[in-house]
């Protein structure tokens, strides 16, 4: 598992996100053919059974219902083409969706009950959170990013969010979105510790064309 950066908190509620790397078979094993992964809670309750993910190094589970203040566990498994397999777990994180409130400007909608927002440009958008807190160390600054709903975020995807005196709103610009992919907004939040809290926008989908012309007639029949 990639445990460059501590994972500690999340405030969605619906996704997991998980990435890992340095699985070997060895110079003469058979190989590893397939990664398996399953979602476990603090209590031991399975909430994703063992799937597939293929060759992928990557998963972002979603259409889950997690629960607050609960911590949970991704599980790798990677296995060899004679079925042999090994197993390596996450630190864990726990999902605390008491805050922060993100807000992206753009029209509120949903897709398949997935709640959604269009935004008018592929290359810029804006946003604005509140709730963010800690009450130890006290907040230190702000990243962002913006990544494809079907990726798991890397610490390079981050930026420093513009401005001073901890902002609160930004509009990120120079922006290369595709028109219609669903894309997650993060903000990171780190501490005097070095430590963060990530929250994540609902999808967010860009739609910068106007609609297609259609055609107009003189008269009351239709042509």
């Amino acid at each position: 598992m990639d445990t460059s950066v501590m994972w500690n908190y999340q405030s969605e509620d619906t996704m997991i996100a998980a990435n890992w790397n340095g699985f070997t078979d060895g110079s003469k094993g058979s190989g590893i053919v397939e990664y398996k992964y399953n979602v476990t809670d603090n209590s031991g309750n399975i909430i994703v059974p063992w799937m597939s993910a293929g060759n992928a190094t990557n998963i972002t589970h979603s259409g889950l219902s997690l629960k607050n203040n609960t911590e949970y566990f991704v599980t790798v498994k990677a296995v060899d083409a004679v079925g042999l397999s090994v197993e390596i777990t996450t630190d864990g994180f726990t999902v605390d969706t008491t805050h922060p409130v993100f807000t992206v400007t753009g029209e509120d909608d949903f897709i398949n009950e997935t709640p959604c927002v269009y935004i008018p440009s592929v290359s810029s958008v804006k946003v604005q959170w509140v709730g963010f807190s800690d009450a130890h160390s006290g907040l230190h600054r702000y990243e962002w990013a913006i990544i494809p709903s079907d990726v798991s975020p890397s610490s390079s995807d981050f930026n420093a969010v513009p401005g001073s005196n901890l902002p609160t709103s930004a509009t990120f610009s120079g922006l290369a979105l595709t028109q219609g992919k669903s894309y997650y907004i993060i903000i990171r939040a780190y501490n005097g510790a070095k430590l963060f809290k990530d929250a994540y926008s609902v999808l967010v989908i860009p739609d910068a064309t106007p609609p297609s012309p259609g055609n107009v007639f003189d008269g009351p029949t239709p042509k």
